[in-house]
């Protein structure tokens, strides 16, 4: 059973009204252990800290593997609530972040949360702003490995070819990632080591 939140809710702003029904509509979901992929569609949140209200029906549901926010302007108050829901679950594997305006500064919060989904298989955040200083946080996740994780996004994103040299030196003793999905421009990282050409996709 899949559970699409999109409803009235697409303009930018988020009215009393329409976040109460949002709320109601989470609570809706508390006792319900049927929903194996949660979307939530283009809400703003960055001034709406309500993912709280999933937390009940994340730590009841172990049926719940897909979470996918999709075109949500999550802010940073929207990364550190959302973090606070993914530490309420045990059974997500697959999480799809893209278009959510996540930065070097979000991928911070969002991590220390990663690290407590033992289960995660899948992380995409594609076409985010993660930069430098984000690859660098995610490289040191990828290093230490606490989840089952075993494909990354990072397409369309900032990130460079040295970026992309730290994101492939995290892998090297990473025996359970085996593919991490970069874009770069054709001029960037040509000189794509053996490792790099197993481990990596290249989208240019």
């Amino acid at each position: 059973m899949i559970e699409d939140i999109d409803p009235l809710l697409r303009e930018n702003t988020m009215t009393d009204d329409k976040l109460e029904n949002l709320r109601q509509h989470f609570r809706m979901l508390d006792n319900n252990k049927a929903v194996s992929e949660l979307l939530i569609y283009r809400i703003n949140f960055s001034n709406a800290n309500i993912f709280q209200s999933l937390a009940p029906m994340l730590q009841k549901n172990r049926r719940l593997v897909n979470f996918i926010l999709d075109q949500c302007e999550l802010g940073l108050i929207g990364v550190s609530s959302l973090s606070f829901l993914l530490r309420k679950s045990s059974s997500i594997k697959h999480i799809y972040l893209s278009y959510n305006g996540n930065g070097n500064d979000s991928i911070g919060v969002l991590v220390a949360a990663l690290n407590m989904l033992p289960e995660l298989e899948v992380l995409d955040l594609e076409r985010n702003r993660i930069g430098m200083h984000g690859c660098c946080i995610l490289a040191n996740m990828l290093k230490h490995p606490i989840s089952e994780m075993k494909r990354i996004g990072l397409q369309y994103n900032r990130i460079d070819d040295e970026g992309a040299a730290i994101s492939e030196n995290s892998l090297r003793n990473n025996t359970k990632v085996t593919h991490m999905d970069l874009e770069l421009k054709p001029d960037h990282f040509k000189a794509k080591s053996a490792f790099a050409k197993t481990h990596m996709q290249f989208n240019q």
